[in-house]
């Protein structure tokens, strides 16, 4: 199943996206108003990612999202379950792509387990 793009993330006369997303596993902080908790990025791009979290995030709010480099205010800008849609305010540098990239090329056992237990928990309907 693909994520829904996030508005304003494809070129109209194309229907790409703007900008190519990184596919990887890595654990960060997703903060609201009301606290922060812990979360995990799916896909990430210099405009937006999506990401999982057990906190309940409401689509048009605001939160922040932390990982290495990444202090990023974001808007979630849709929900399926405990996964999120999140726009950056501001694009995310390049340099921080490829520090995401670098940081999950050597976590691939943690990625397994990951997405083993993200399959088991889709299978049985959590």
């Amino acid at each position: 199943m693909s994520s829904p793009p996030i508005p304003g993330s494809e070129d109209p006369q194309s229907g790409r996206r703007k900008s190519s997303r990184l596919r990887l596993f890595l654990p960060a902080v997703v903060e609201e108003m009301t606290g922060s908790g812990p979360s995990s990025i799916w896909n990430l791009s210099t405009i937006g990612a999506q990401i999982s979290t057990e906190s309940v995030l409401r689509v048009g709010s605001d939160v922040i999202l932390k990982y290495g480099p990444i202090d990023a205010l974001c808007l979630v800008v849709w929900a399926n379950g405990n996964t999120y849609g999140l726009e950056f305010e501001e694009p995310v540098t390049e340099d921080a792509i490829v520090f995401a990239r670098c940081t999950a090329e050597h976590q691939p056992e943690q990625q397994e387990r990951a997405r083993l237990a993200a399959a088991k928990g889709w299978s049985e309907g959590a």
